[in-house]
């Protein structure tokens, strides 16, 4: 007995001792950085096959989520219980992962601790089952009633109907400012007719035609003085009846010719002589904002500096698959040449 519960505590030594915590510091596009750049930090801890997960508002200390991801062949996924708080230490949103996808429903709180909403989850889609306004009452029952989505500054920030779990009739969001951001019209789920955007001085960005499967969707972004930017079609494959959230959408048109020219050559590139291709990989989400920055082909150090801090200060196109916005991962391959007078 005596020989066993050495080597368990040997067993147990040895499995702390290389389950050291690392911080690893990020600024606010969730790129790495040094602390003086920070906005939030993350403490990472592996734990068998998962790894733990906690992250801090920085320099307050504030715990902002905390959870676990695990490694697959796609890279690390949320996995297991996902907790997320506001800045007065309540929880803002609970939710279950397996495999990167929540299972079952996510539960999210108001400030005050009062219950906002409960959603559920089958197949990906995302539909509400429930929700109540700070004090209590309750808005959705059952999967139907009125929605309603507020800023921390008491702005209204969006509303609409909701129908058996899913958004029915036209829906609206505001800017903070409270000027109107986002209109559209909900049948069964399924954004149907027009779409409208506008940013916050009221200027109209983006409009899009919503047609129904097999049909032929009309998209449009414009600047601000009403000038298309960009105009397509294309054939909607598929219909969506997952949630769309109606988020803080300021479009920009991604061109590609602007983001070179705004990266540029910096003094110190042509003094050192740098050049060579830089390839990088940008998760741009529905808000047209950079998320996250993977290199893939890096020729010097100080193209990645330039490029890095040039290409996450930039906004983007919001992207949009089968006619609605999502999230998409952009491959950006520029080229650095000095050319000879």
């Amino acid at each position: 007995m005596r020989y066993l519960l050495i080597l368990c505590l040997l067993s147990v030594g040895t499995y702390l001792f290389a389950q050291t915590p690392d911080t690893f510091f990020m600024d606010r596009y969730q790129v790495p950085c040094d602390s003086g750049e920070a906005t939030f930090y993350r403490i990472e801890q592996i734990s068998g096959s998962l790894k733990l997960i906690r992250e801090y508002a920085y320099p307050s200390d504030q715990l902002l989520c905390e959870g676990a991801d695990i490694s697959t062949i796609y890279g690390p996924l949320k996995d297991g219980l996902w907790t997320w708080f506001y800045a007065n230490g309540a929880r803002k949103k609970q939710c279950l992962y397996f495999g990167g996808n929540i299972q079952g429903k996510s539960t999210e709180w108001h400030p005050n601790g009062q219950k906002k909403a409960e959603w559920k989850y089958q197949e990906k889609a995302k539909e509400l089952a429930a929700s109540w306004d700070e004090d209590g009452r309750e808005m959705v029952v059952h999967g139907t009633g009125l929605f309603e989505d507020y800023y921390d500054n008491g702005q209204l920030h969006q509303q609409g109907r909701v129908k058996l779990g899913k958004q029915e009739g036209e829906w609206k969001a505001w800017h903070r400012n409270g000027r109107l951001m986002h209109r559209l019209t909900f049948r069964e789920g399924i954004v149907v007719g027009k779409e409208e955007i506008w940013d916050s001085t009221f200027h109209r960005l983006y409009t899009q035609e919503h047609a129904k499967a097999g049909k032929r969707a009309d998209v449009k972004y414009q600047d601000s003085k009403g000038k298309i930017l960009y105009h397509a079609k294309w054939e909607v494959k598929k219909e969506k009846t997952s949630w769309v959230d109606l988020g803080n959408i300021e479009p920009y048109r991604v061109n590609f010719e602007y983001i070179k020219e705004a990266i540029g050559f910096m003094d110190e590139m042509v003094r050192a002589g740098a050049q060579g291709e830089v390839r990088i990989k940008m998760l741009i989400n529905m808000k047209g904002r950079v998320e996250k920055v993977d290199f893939l082909v890096l020729a010097d150090p100080l193209l990645r500096k330039n490029m890095l801090n040039i290409v996450k200060e930039l906004r983007y196109t919001p992207p949009i698959v089968d006619g609605a916005l999502s999230k998409v991962w952009l491959d950006l391959p520029v080229k650095f040449i000095i050319l000879d007078d």
